[in-house]
Formats: structure tokens, C-alpha cells, sequence
């Protein structure tokens, strides 16, 4: 059975497509409208003034643009949103509502990894600096972190602590190919053979580009030198109009392949899905957080460590203000940091 964790970036599309028609509609209208192509048509239909009737005649003349630019979109998005979703997506062998216990030595970066096989630096740095915290490898007093001294570290831990310690991005893209590589180890990921070899998909959209050219080619010369029935010839250039965009949709999403190799570079393992159905159980527990009663918050001793979960499985602000008043801690402190650190912000 498949399930997929839910996810703000992911939940953000519909929204982001509204307001990307409603540009590509805009600048269409005002690009047509600058280009005189509607005072052409006119002198040839008809010297009205009629408002309506120029604005349908703007409608009509804007809609190869509109539908060229909905292409080019929709070519980047469906690419992007599809990788999103299946790395959102895993198998899952049980079906379980809520998980409620600690997630075992799993850091916060392996555990956004195992949820959505990618690294988000606000929220995962933000939940890595509380983690380091809870085990009193650190403390933050007004805004400044100190790092505990005599601490037996990993070569994994010291990349994290030095780029605390220096704010050098190159430690912490270090730190992140440990956890990688780490992941790798505990068999949770593997490399994706799909998109290791990109030369067979690219072959595969260019064979499929040319054969669309070629029966443009095709409809073109038949409506030129054959094709006489005025209604045949209106469906023939319908067929070439879809055909180019469908042809301008294949550039783009090979154009996009280079994205898609890089957000899919690693795959789920059988023991990757089973742990990641625990996470999503867990992040459904967080969600509900609100609904369970203060009895049972209070017997949630190990709070600290379900905010850290909580940042990590992006749940709204309402939750974690919620814990935030309920074990009195501030949230805010940590994404501070990460500006502060990531963004070099006072």
C-alpha cells in the first residue's frame, strides 16, 4: 500500500499554480496588446470601437502565447512536483495511525532524509542545533552558542560543531554527505539507477521530439499540397498545434532532467519504508498533538525530543507553539540560529 508524507512545500502547488496562470494570462494579454497584433486584426475584420468586442479580439489573439507559456510551465512544475511526490511516497507493509515513541539514534537530518530523501536547511538545521542541545553538546545563552569542551565526538559530529563554531557552509555540506553516507551503510538508501544513467531517458525524449516534428512535418505538407475539405484541414491544424506543444512540454521536461537527477539521487530500501512508516505515524501523532488532553501531553516526558520531530515533520506553527507553552521552551530560538548562521543575518 502506498502512503505519502505530508509536506508544506508540497501543499504550497495549487496555490503557486493560481498565481502562475494568472501571470503567464497577464503578461500574454499585455505582450499582444504592445505588439499591435490586435490593431492588425481589426483593420482586417472590421474599424469598430466596441469594447467588448476589441477585448474578445485581444482574447483570441493572445491564446498562442497563453498556451505556449501553460506549456513551458507546466513542463517545469509537473517535472518538479512529480519528483517531490514520489519522494514523498513509500511502501507501506502496516497500517499504523500513530507512533509515539523516540525514533532511536536517527539524527534530524536522517530523519528528514528518510522522510522526503532530501535536506531542507531551514528547518533541518534549525531541528539539529535543539538535537545537539538535548545532549548537552551545546547550550545557547542569548543568542550566542557554546560548544561543551572534552566531548567525545565523531568526525560527523566535529563537521556540525565547526560550522556552529566558524559559520563555514563547507562543514556542513560535509556533515551532509556523512549523513549520507551514513544512511547508506544502515542499507536505508541506495544510489537510484534510474536517474544514474540520464543518457536513455534524454535518448528517449529526443526520439520522441523528432517524431513529433516529423508528423508536423507530415500534417504540414498535406494540408499545403492534399488535403481540400476545409473541415479536415481545421482538425489537421489542430493535431500540428497540440503536437508543438506537446513537443515544447518534452524540451522542457528534458531540459528539467538535470533537477530530476539531483532530487532523486537516492531511493527507499524495503528496511528504509518500514522506518518511514513509523515517521509518518509519528508525524500524524504530532499533527493530533492539539487534540489529545493535558493528561496525556504531561506524560510526554521526552518533549524535547518531539519538538525536534515536530520541526523535522514540518507541522504547523499553531502544534509547536502549543509544546512551546506546554514544556516552556521558544521555538524561535533555534530558527533565529539558522538565519544567523546559514543566512549570516543579526
Amino acid at each position: 500500500m502506498k502512503k505519502m508524507i505530508k509536506s508544506k512545500k508540497y501543499n504550497k502547488w495549487t496555490l503557486i499554480d493560481i498565481v502562475a496562470i494568472l501571470i503567464i494570462i497577464a503578461v500574454s494579454l499585455i505582450y499582444t496588446l504592445l505588439s499591435n497584433t490586435v490593431e492588425k486584426e481589426l483593420n482586417y475584420t472590421s474599424s469598430t470601437n466596441d469594447t467588448l468586442f476589441n477585448l474578445i479580439v485581444l482574447i483570441i489573439c493572445s491564446i498562442p502565447s497563453i498556451l505556449t507559456q501553460l506549456t513551458i510551465y507546466f513542463g517545469i512544475r509537473l517535472t518538479i512536483k512529480k519528483v517531490e511526490k514520489n519522494n514523498l511516497t513509500y511502501n507501506s507493509t502496516e497500517d499504523i495511525l500513530y507512533y509515539r515513541e523516540i525514533l532511536g539514534d536517527l539524527t534530524p537530518f536522517e530523519i528528514s532524509i528518510l522522510a522526503n530523501l532530501n535536506i531542507e536547511d531551514e528547518k533541518d538545521v534549525a531541528a539539529t542545533i535543539l538535537w545537539y542541545q538535548n545532549k548537552q553538546y551545546l547550550d545557547i545563552n542569548d543568542g550566542q552558542i557554546n560548544i561543551a569542551d572534552n566531548l567525545n565526538l565523531t568526525e560527523k559530529d566535529k563537521c556540525f560543531l565547526k560550522f556552529l563554531k566558524t559559520k563555514d557552509l563547507g562543514y556542513l555540506e560535509a556533515y551532509k554527505n556523512y549523513t549520507y553516507k551514513d544512511l547508506q551503510t544502515k542499507k536505508y538508501i541506495v544510489e537510484n539507477e534510474y536517474y544514474k544513467h540520464p543518457l536513455k531517458i534524454i535518448l528517449k525524449n529526443a526520439a520522441l521530439i523528432l517524431g513529433l516534428f516529423f508528423l508536423s512535418t507530415v500534417i504540414i505538407i498535406l494540408n499545403i499540397f492534399f488535403v481540400k475539405d476545409l473541415v479536415l484541414q481545421k482538425i489537421l491544424d489542430v493535431v500540428l498545434i497540440v503536437g508543438n506543444l506537446l513537443m515544447t512540454y518534452k524540451k522542457v521536461s528534458s531540459f528539467m532532467l538535470g533537477y530530476a537527477s539531483k532530487m532523486c539521487k537516492y531511493r527507499r530500501t524495503k528496511l528504509c519504508e518500514e522506518k518511514t512508516n513509523y515517521i509518518h505515524a509519528l508525524q500524524n501523532f504530532i499533527h493530533d498533538f492539539s487534540n489529545l488532553k493535558n493528561y496525556d501531553k504531561d506524560q510526554i516526558v521526552l518533549w524535547e525530543d518531539f519538538l525536534v520531530y515536530a520541526i523535522i515533520l514540518e507541522q504547523n506553527d499553531i502544534i509547536i507553539e502549543e509544546i512551546n507553552k506546554l514544556f516552556h521552551c521558544d521555538y524561535s530560538t533555534y530558527t533565529s540560529l539558522f538565519y544567523k548562521y546559514i543566512k549570516n543575518e543579526k
